[in-house]
This record gives structure tokens, C-alpha cells and sequence, in this order.
């Protein structure tokens, strides 16, 4: 570390935490290093861009993009380009490689299968040792070093882990298995947004038009936004409607027209129709089986359950039966609507026989 009367670093945070933000010189007073690397400090957008913008590259280029993996080389192309990186911009002038990049402490081989690539950023310090320029050596000048440098520097890394420090940033995943990358650098250029709100907005005059075309100022749909034109066949099913989404206050009248039907079991059994007594002319025998049911719509169906022997057949027939019958309590009349079924066998032998009675309603 440079020759600091305290280290910039700490002088930074102790200011940020007392809520400086500007440092004032005042005359006759000796200028101080920790006083003047704070006031660069503070001034820096570093802090603004790390905070308030993010991580990214430039949109419409190819910065720091990805390219040319080598699976039998663990190798890959690192393009040219900058990229901001918690706060702090890093510039790579030419093309270069996983392996060849400055510096490759931990260049390794690929895992194998899925693993994500990482751009992580940190500061050096230069002094005149590695760069002869900050000596002051030149013609008429002091002849020894006064001041010293910080870079940005940066190293690529590949791992299995995913990394959420805001110094690394993910540039991409590659696949050894299927040799294949997937870029995921984020575009942070301003005016590429500039255009994007531009383009979703229109024109200015029309602006409000088009924020009011379909919510109300409480936030709730509009009256006729939404119609047929709007909506695609099959737009709206069963398993996109929830629970108590749909009510009566707010279907109108005729609003939904097609109807669905459903049918539920209301009596279920099985009954005996004693055999007729084998011949033609005498008339089969009946059985009625009285079922206590609420008006409406019923279907009736009916089996025969004993399978019939060698050369026997077995024939069945049925009608349905409604009896109305009216009872007075007093000063009240009360009409009662029973149904019966008369299954009527044919044959010489007895038949079982199993029904189900439905109901059927409009849901």
C-alpha cells in the first residue's frame, strides 16, 4: 500500500457513516492526503452506479461476450468490450481467452456438465515500481514518485456455485455435455431504455388515452374492455378461474348464455320381475317399483343382472307412470307429483333387474 497518512479506504467509510458528502478546502491551511483522496472518493460515481444502476454491458455489442467454447481445452473466447461491475467499469482492449486472461490464479479445467461463468472485479494498486510513468522522471519534472494509481482489474471464472455478490457479475452458462453457451449479460445502456418506453408509450398526445383505456383511477377494469374481440378461443377455461372469481353481481343478465348439464344418481337399486307364465296370450307379469322423487327431468336405465342358460332369452319392457294426488289440511291444498316405473317381463323365467335413476339439471 501507497505511503497514506490513514488508509483511504477506512477514511471513506467514516466519512459515508457521518453522512459527508463534499470536502471543503479552507485558505492557509496545509492540504492533507487523506483530505484530498476524500475528496476524490466522494465525488466518484462508483457508489451512484453500484447502487442505483447495476451490473452490465453496453447494448448492441458483443462486450464480454462469451464465445468459442473449447470442452477437450476447457477453453473459451473472451470479446472485447467494457462492463460495469459493482460500480466500477471494466475495459478489455482485444479479444482474449479463459486461459489467457491476466490473471488466471484459479484457471481450471470445466466441470463437467452445467457451470456458470462469472466476471469478477477488483482494485490494484500501482505504483512506480510497475509503472515507471508515475516516477516524475521527465525533463524539469520533481524526479520521484508523489502519487500512486488504482485499477480496475478483473478475472473470469468458471464454477459450479452460484456466486450473488455484487462483484461478480454472470456473463454466461456453459455445457460440457452438450458443448453449448447461454449468454446472460444485462444491457444497462441508457438510451436503449430511452427507446423502449418510447415505443410502449407512442406519441405524447395519445398518452393518456392509452393509460386510461382499460383501468379505472381505483385500479378496476374498465366498463367494456374487455369483449370478444379480446379474448381467444380458449382464452378462459375451467382451471383459470378461481374459486369465487365469477359471482352473480357481477354476471348481468344473458350475459353467459350456453348452459351445462349435469346428472346426479337419485335412486339406485335392483328389483325382481317374476317370470310370466310362458305364453303368448297371457299378459306378462308387472312390477311397479314407486320411487319418491322432486319434480324435474329423470333418466332411467335399467340392466338385467342374471345371465340367461342355454336357448333362453330374456325380454324386458318399461313405462314410466305419473301420479298426482291432492291432499287438504284445513284451509291449505298441497299437490303431491309421484312417479312409477312398470317393468313388464315377457318371458317364462324370473329377472333381476338393476336400475339407476338420474336427475338431470342445468348447472
Amino acid at each position: 500500500m501507497g505511503n497514506y497518512s490513514d488508509d483511504p479506504h477506512n477514511v471513506l467509510l467514516d466519512a459515508l457513516s457521518k453522512g459527508y458528502d463534499r470536502v471543503r478546502f479552507q485558505q492557509a491551511k496545509p492540504v492533507l492526503d487523506r483530505e484530498l483522496n476524500l475528496l476524490g472518493d466522494l465525488a466518484s460515481p462508483q457508489r451512484i452506479a453500484e447502487h442505483h444502476i447495476g451490473n452490465g454491458v453496453p447494448a448492441g455489442g458483443n462486450d464480454f461476450h462469451i464465445t468459442g467454447l473449447d470442452v477437450a481445452a476447457s477453453n473459451f473466447t473472451i470479446e472485447a468490450g467494457r462492463c460495469l461491475v459493482a460500480g466500477q467499469e471494466v475495459v478489455l482492449d482485444a479479444n482474449t481467452t479463459y486461459k489467457g486472461q491476466p490473471h488466471q490464479v484459479h484457471v481450471a479445467p470445466f466441470p463437467a456438465g452445467t457451470s456458470n461463468v462469472y466476471l469478477r472485479v477488483f482494485r490494484s494498486e500501482v505504483t512506480g515500481t510497475q509503472d515507471s510513468d508515475l516516477n516524475n522522471t521527465g525533463a524539469g519534472d520533481v524526479g520521484f514518485e508523489t502519487s500512486v494509481r488504482e485499477k480496475v482489474e478483473w478475472e473470469a471464472l468458471v464454477t459450479t456455485t452460484s456466486i450473488t455478490t455484487p462483484d461478480h457479475f454472470l456473463l454466461a452458462t456453459i455445457n460440457t455435455t452438450t458443448s453449448t453457451v447461454q449468454d446472460h449479460r444485462r444491457n444497462l445502456t441508457m438510451a436503449v431504455i430511452q427507446d423502449e418506453i418510447a415505443l410502449a408509450r407512442g406519441n405524447t398526445n395519445g398518452l393518456n388515452d392509452r393509460l386510461n383505456a382499460s383501468l379505472a383511477s381505483d385500479g378496476t377494469l374498465n366498463a367494456s374492455v374487455v369483449g370478444t374481440s379480446q379474448l381467444s378461443d380458449n382464452a378462459v377455461i375451467a382451471s383459470k378461474i378461481g374459486n369465487g372469481a365469477i359471482i352473480q353481481s357481477k354476471v348481468g343478465p344473458g350475459s353467459i348464455a350456453l348452459r351445462e348439464m349435469k346428472t346426479t344418481v337419485a335412486s339406485e337399486g335392483t328389483i325382481a320381475a317374476i317370470a310370466a307364465n310362458g305364453s303368448a296370450v297371457i299378459p306378462p307379469s308387472i312390477s311397479i317399483f314407486p320411487v319418491a322423487l322432486p319434480a324435474g327431468y329423470y333418466l332411467l336405465s335399467i340392466s338385467i343382472t342374471n345371465a340367461p342358460g342355454a336357448n333362453t332369452t330374456f325380454r324386458v319392457n318399461w313405462q314410466e307412470e305419473y301420479v298426482v294426488s291432492q291432499s287438504k289440511f284445513g284451509i291449505i291444498s298441497r299437490n303431491t307429483v309421484g312417479r312409477q316405473w312398470r317393468i313388464n317381463n315377457l318371458t317364462a323365467n324370473p329377472v333381476s333387474i338393476a336400475f339407476k335413476i338420474y336427475r338431470i339439471e342445468e348447472t
